[in-house]
């Protein structure tokens, strides 16, 4: 896992010949989702065509290029800010809402959202890193599979924070997003989200109603580690780990060749030295120049 750690970030050499300062030609008649050659350091159009790359409701074709990172974790804990904060930037695209297409079992919706997205920056020096932001992605029956078949080189971002405190803030906010309707008593909540299921959640018109009849409120997802442990990040063939994850029915995601970035949702409200110093990683990781 990368937390808070300086370096290895996917920003593009921009060490080219030439006086730094003069514009960047760039060629005529470009075509819509253009990307940044770092080589050339310029913009091109090389990416297929996406009818070579979606066809009969399916990919067919490598859609790896088109998503960077991904904000993924966990709901009430600072992921909305985090998204429309990163997306001041210039360096970085994220679509201006949730994003969960892939949650519910959509990749090919998603593959052609992000086709003609615009990868240069206005003054055609640098790649523009695409992401999207989907707190249940990694904790979703299909969120994960899909990163690992169509997306796996994309980095996560994930963000946590105490457990009670995110049982209290998702808690009141279900309450209020429901509201006249009234959730469950807070006792009736500990335990698992989906009956009989420890660590899954449910998604909407995918899993069945029966099962879910908590809005994903439980006292079990407050466990941050069964939902890490999808990424085998960590060796998981020791005693103590295997005796944390007991219970859980989560399945571990192979073919995931991204990094991990966790943080806390109080680095959001760092000041002073620190604050830049955690702007500094995040931006090193996500592979931002400025």
């Amino acid at each position: 896992f990368a937390s808070g750690t300086r370096g290895g970030g996917m920003g593009v050499d921009t060490d080219t010949p030439g006086d730094a300062s003069a514009p960047v030609e760039l060629p005529p008649n470009l075509a819509p989702g253009r990307s940044f050659d770092g080589a050339a350091g310029n913009a091109t159009s090389a990416h297929p065509a996406l009818s070579d790359l979606v066809q009969n409701g399916e990919i067919v074709g490598d859609v790896d290029w088109e998503l960077d990172f991904a904000i993924v974790g966990f709901p009430k804990c600072g992921t909305s800010y985090l998204m429309r904060y990163l997306a001041l930037g210039e360096e970085l695209y994220l679509n201006d809402h949730e994003l969960c297409t892939l949650t519910f079992n959509d990749p090919v919706n998603l593959a052609k959202m992000y086709y003609d997205i615009d990868r240069v920056t206005e003054d055609g020096r640098r790649r523009v890193k695409v992401g999207l932001k989907c707190p249940k992605d990694f904790e979703s029956d299909f969120g994960l599979q899909h990163y690992s078949q169509y997306w796996p080189t994309t980095d996560f971002v994930i963000t946590t924070r105490h457990p009670v405190s995110w049982f209290q803030s998702f808690y009141n906010y279900r309450s209020y997003q429901h509201y006249p309707l009234r959730m469950p008593d807070p006792l009736d909540l500990i335990g698992e989200c989906r009956d009989n299921h420890p660590g899954r959640i449910c998604a909407h018109k995918i899993t069945p109603k029966e099962e879910c009849t908590k809005q994903n409120v439980c006292t079990d997802r407050s466990n941050f580690h069964y939902a890490l442990s999808r990424f085998q990040k960590t060796p998981m063939n020791t005693t103590r780990e295997l005796e944390l994850l007991k219970g859980r029915t989560m399945d571990t995601m192979g073919g995931l060749k991204g990094r991990v970035f966790i943080m806390e949702v109080g680095q959001l409200a760092l000041e002073g030295d620190a604050a830049d110093r955690f702007t500094r990683d995040l931006s090193d990781y996500l592979g931002m120049e400025k």
